[in-house]
């Protein structure tokens, strides 16, 4: 189990869950961050790598629902204690999810409300946009009910049993964790949900002693690597030769003789197609034509339509494609945007492939 901790930001500890928290956090990359300790996880401990879990508490169940809009291939599921997704960019794939929330939390608030300078929508908002990404039905069933402490739960299912939505409330429940002596255990209730579920990668040891690796893609936003290594013992993972990165859709990859190698582990990372540079990175008000270069490009961007985003104050008057790995932006930058300070770029095609940099473009005087 590892259990990291967001930065203390004047009195309070938060992660960078989105929306607001990018400001109150000062864009700290902790989508980053988590993938990094998932990493050292994976590296130096037997960890089952399609079984990885995330549970949360408050901002940290916030948290929680942005890593699983973001880092889906690294998640089997993931457990929110009163934190809703305030996330302001919808998930590309399925994740199941279990929320458990009282109605009566005066801090984050079932019906939704601003927290502080944080919009947060309500719960119901929340877990009905992760029915429709996991294609639930739209009539969930009961499975708890204790009307002596005014406990409900409901599960939302889907048609391959793998990525069920549940929630939980308590009527007179506040902000806290619920434990035993309220008539039921939180922490009991998420693991019961949570054991169970896998990320959809399978492994299958064929005739001729090769093995068959195969799961399903996460959409264009994604290219992927394979990786093994033959023992618990080895520290370094060998990538998988002659190919190492699939911009596909589903891959079966047929591995090399593994008769002798006793056991063998894999794992299939997801690397999410990112903005490696904006050129030049300071602008000032006006107008200026912008590069941005793109890693894990394929020739579909190119032929597509790209559309670009910069803030409400940056105009984009015109988006040409240079290469399958550059765009060329023309913007203008209208004269109430605000001096010294960054504006994150967002690239969108028309497939609904998205590639966002924080902190990306500064504008100056």
């Amino acid at each position: 189990m590892a259990c990291p901790n967001g930065l203390k930001y004047d009195l309070f500890y938060y992660f960078n869950a989105g929306e607001e928290y990018e400001n109150l956090t000062e864009h700290t990359d902790d989508i980053g961050f988590i993938e990094a300790v998932i990493d050292e996880m994976i590296e130096n401990y037997p960890v089952d790598t399609s079984r990885v879990y995330i549970m949360g508490h408050s901002n940290g169940g916030i948290m929680a629902y942005r890593i699983a809009a973001e880092l889906p291939y690294k998640v089997a599921a993931i457990a929110s204690n009163s934190g809703p997704m305030v996330y302001e960019y919808p998930p590309i794939a399925p994740v199941p999810i279990i929320h458990i929330h009282g109605l009566q939390d005066p801090l984050i608030p079932y019906e939704g409300d601003i927290v502080g300078t944080v919009n947060v929508p309500s719960v119901e908002t929340v877990i009905e946009t992760w029915r429709l990404v996991n294609g639930c039905d739209p009539n969930p069933v009961e499975i708890y009910r204790d009307d002596s402490y005014g406990i409900l739960g409901k599960r939302w299912d889907c048609p391959d049993g793998e990525n069920d939505v549940e929630l939980y409330t308590y009527a007179e429940g506040g902000h806290g964790w619920r434990y035993d002596n309220d008539g039921y255990s939180a922490t009991q209730l998420f693991w019961d949900f949570l054991k169970t579920r896998r990320n959809p990668l399978s492994l299958q040891y064929n005739d001729n002693d090769s093995v068959s690796l195969s799961w399903t893609s996460f959409g264009t936003h994604y290219f992927y690597r394979v990786d093994y290594r033959d023992n618990l013992t080895s520290s370094e993972w060998n990538t998988v030769t002659p190919v190492s990165q699939f911009p596909i859709n589903w891959l079966h990859w047929i591995g090399d003789n593994v008769g002798n190698t006793g056991m063998r582990f894999y794992k299939v990372t997801g690397i999410k197609k990112y903005i490696a540079s904006v050129t030049p990175s300071t602008i000032t008000k006006g107008s200026s034509d912008v590069t941005l270069t793109i890693i894990g490009h394929n020739t579909s961007w190119a032929v597509g339509n790209v559309s670009v985003d910069m803030g409400s104050y940056v105009d984009i008057t015109s988006v040409d494609v240079v290469d399958t790995e550059q765009l060329s932006v023309s913007v203008n930058v209208d004269s109430e945007a605000e001096y010294d300070r960054y504006y994150k770029v967002v690239i969108t095609t028309t497939e609904g492939e998205r590639v966002i940099k924080q902190d990306a473009l500064f504008i100056s005087e």
